[in-house]
């Protein structure tokens, strides 16, 4: 029988709020007045309380709703993605008059050129109407698309038509080797320039490039983005009646314990019964979790595992050993990125074997301890508070320290990567004081790939968290990113740099607003 089933071992519960209380703080008549406190609950002696943790929870998924949809708001103006078309357009421009600017140096002088191409025009033997043509081309979809925030693909295949028509009628009467009569003698150069070929092709290319990203990438994403904020609104409205101050409220306070009303406690320390609600029917663990004080709770007899568990336990074992090694290593680590609000993003190539790394390192204003519960055994909810994170979920647990877990990552900003979801064998330790979490990708029968859904894979990586000598309430986390996204085609590797960091510095960016919600939820008890 799988140890998915079992909870022999003993564990402690600790508070929701993530602030246990340890025991070996605890003095004799605080043990005494601990225990009387226990008695009067759980013979409902103490009067009843108002507190509700469903209305403190509600406060705080408000706080967040309302961040989140003032974003939304700003998307639904003016979106990241078109945004990023008009600067496409604006360089489209900028360019094509550059690669003009450097023909006309090389070749005639630009003032020569300038003489030639604008005022002794020929459409047999001008470029100039090229770069005009790049101008006509940007300010119509500016006006279009920036201006008229138009939802429609008129306009870019109104251009892009023109265009393609404008080049192949230049391109079967231009005089490449600009031999005309009627230019002036001192334009004539002899022969054709390797930049008259370059001109045509990347204005021809542009064009065809502005479509597909208005009509691939800008409109349909808008219109997901639109109809998921319809829904958004449609359910505020519907839970607001939810969220009013006139719902019944908890009377016993020991139930405020509870994650939720179906979780329940761990057999306690000594207990030799077996509970059968410590995990669910999918292997999901559900109550509170001890930590063990050493590294060497983390071992494992093989023996009472199933031979598939055993094959993802050494898995799991073998990232944490990895990530071991790369936190060991600190010479060429190359700064990616560094925003002035205390992360860090750097990236080291490790070889074929390992592949390129992505580290993120920062200080978070919390207990390390209460983090890694956060980030470890609450992973179902970091979609209520990490946008990047759609959906994330326990498909099945080896042991207290061993799990496999399925996250489904969101489209990044501007769609530059499309939504990739990733099943990763996870093992935490606690090694010299600090949590290490690490995983990396296996293969569950429980998940297959979704059509929907780009199956990335993670290679070894994890994060750690460590607190700070002297600072009990603040904690450092550094962050290992290793994952194949499974582009199909090539993809630049600057691209790939900016969208990991980018998730990395959002990563830590929606941790510290979820620690400043945590805190204060807390003050609120």
């Amino acid at each position: 029988m799988s140890r998915s089933h079992k909870s022999g071992q003993s564990r402690k519960y600790r508070d929701a709020e993530y602030f246990p209380l340890v025991e070996e703080d605890m003095t004799d008549s605080t043990r005494e007045e601990t225990a009387k406190h226990a008695a009067n609950v759980l013979y409902g002696a103490l009067p009843q309380t108002s507190y509700n943790p469903h209305d403190v929870e509600s406060n705080q998924s408000q706080s967040y709703s309302s961040d989140h949809m003032i974003y939304s708001e700003r998307e639904m103006k003016f979106s990241s993605v078109r945004r990023m078309f008009c600067l496409v357009t604006l360089f489209d421009l900028l360019f094509i008059f550059l690669l003009w600017m450097l023909h006309a140096s090389i070749s005639l002088g630009l003032k020569t050129e300038f003489h030639c191409q604008l005022e002794k025009y020929n459409f047999k033997t001008s470029l100039f109407d090229i770069v005009l043509l790049s101008a006509v081309r940007a300010i119509l979809l500016l006006l279009a698309y920036a201006l008229c925030k138009s939802k429609h693909w008129f306009m870019v295949a109104f251009t892009t038509f023109a265009t393609c028509a404008f080049l192949i009628s230049k391109v079967i009467v231009f005089d490449w080797n600009q031999k005309s009569s009627t230019l002036p003698d001192e334009c004539h150069r002899g022969s054709s320039h390797p930049l008259d070929y370059i001109i045509f092709l990347i204005s021809f290319a542009m064009a065809w490039i502005e479509t597909w990203l208005l009509d691939w990438k800008v409109l349909p994403r808008e219109k997901k983005f639109a109809h998921m904020y319809e829904r958004q609104i449609a359910s505020s409205s519907e839970r607001a009646p939810l969220l009013g101050s006139n719902q019944p409220q908890r009377t016993n306070r020991f139930e405020s314990y509870r994650s939720d009303p179906g979780s329940e406690f761990y057999t306690p320390s000594g207990s030799e019964s077996e509970s059968e609600v410590d995990s669910d029917e999918n292997g999901h663990r559900k109550g509170f979790h001890s930590l063990p004080t050493s590294r060497s709770a983390s071992f494992t007899n093989l023996h009472l595992l199933e031979p598939k568990d055993q094959e993802y336990y050494r898995k799991g074992k073998d990232a944490m050993e990895k990530l071991l090694q790369i936190l060991k290593t600190e010479d060429g680590w190359k700064l990616e990125k560094e925003n002035g609000t205390g992360v860090t993003v750097y990236a080291r190539d490790f070889g074929e074997s390992i592949g390129r790394l992505y580290k993120m390192q920062g200080i978070v204003e919390i207990d390390a301890r209460c983090l890694f519960e956060e980030l470890f055994y609450k992973l179902e909810d970091s979609p209520k508070w990490n946008p990047t994170v759609s959906d994330a979920k326990i498909l099945h647990t080896i042991d207290d320290h061993t799990d496999i877990s399925y996250n489904q990552a969101a489209e990044a900003p501007g769609g530059i990567v499309s939504t990739r979801d990733f099943v990763t064998v996870r093992h935490w330790q606690l090694v010299e004081g600090m949590y290490i979490s690490s995983g990396q990708a296996v293969e569950y029968e429980g998940m297959p790939p979704k059509k929907n859904c780009v199956r990335g894979c993670n290679g070894p990586g994890g994060w750690a968290i460590k607190e700070l000598p002297g600072k009990p309430a603040k904690c450092h986390l550094t962050w290992i990113l290793n994952t194949d996204l499974k582009f199909q085609g090539w993809m630049p590797q600057y691209i790939i740099d900016q969208a990991l960091t980018g998730v990395l510095v959002d990563i830590y960016k929606y941790i510290t607003l979820r620690v400043r919600n945590m805190k204060s939820l807390h003050k609120t008890l």
